[in-house]
């Protein structure tokens, strides 16, 4: 993981060779904390899109300071939400979001094509951490003709709570032939450590 905390709180290579994870690297901006937080309770839950560039702009302050090096990515992925839910707030924050960063990663595109949500699920905020994979598992697949062979894929979300959501976001395109899957988010908490790394 890239973004935040000091060196220390990540594994070592070794340990990180034990476990086998979709998700090759996320990279946050912030923690989700403090005014940050607010930010994306304003997007998200109370449906005000004027607070999306707030959360771009600090996604493109990092990637400008900190993504230096950074892969060429072929396409970003916004996490889709079940169109139910598009219906009811308008918009698909993560991919505002996405729009609004693609300028960082030219000449990647943004494609909400390449990922489905094919059922809806529970809040994530609603449930506590040792519910959340189990309410996304299947979740999300990549549509019928949509060729993602080869791909490197960068994952665009709001936050980065437990990471359950975007590890089977991964999981989905890796399963499509996708040859690898980082993600970007403005904010995370800081114990996802433990379930991505």
């Amino acid at each position: 993981m890239v973004g935040y905390g000091m060196p220390t709180n990540f594994p070592c290579a070794e340990c990180r060779a034990k476990r086998r994870h979709e998700v090759r690297r996320v990279y946050a901006a912030a923690a989700y904390e403090g005014a940050v937080a607010a930010t994306v309770k304003i997007l998200k839950h109370e449906r005000k899109i004027h607070a999306a560039p707030l959360l771009a702009q600090l996604v493109q302050e990092f990637v400008a300071r900190e993504m230096i090096d950074r892969p060429p990515y072929d396409v970003l992925v916004p996490v889709p939400i079940h169109y139910v839910r598009q219906r009811e707030r308008g918009f698909n924050h993560s991919t505002v979001l996405a729009h609004l960063i693609q300028p960082c990663f030219a000449p990647a595109a943004v494609s909400e094509e390449c990922l489905a949500r094919v059922r809806p699920t529970r809040p994530q905020q609603s449930l506590p951490a040792a519910e959340r994979p189990a309410n996304v598992r299947g979740a999300f697949q990549v549509p019928a003709g949509v060729d993602m062979h080869g791909k490197q894929v960068l994952l665009v979300d709001d936050v980065v709570t437990t990471g359950s959501t975007v590890s089977e976001c991964a999981k989905a395109l890796r399963r499509a032939g996708a040859a690898a899957v980082d993600v970007i988010t403005p904010t995370v908490t800081l114990h996802v450590q433990d379930v991505l790394v």
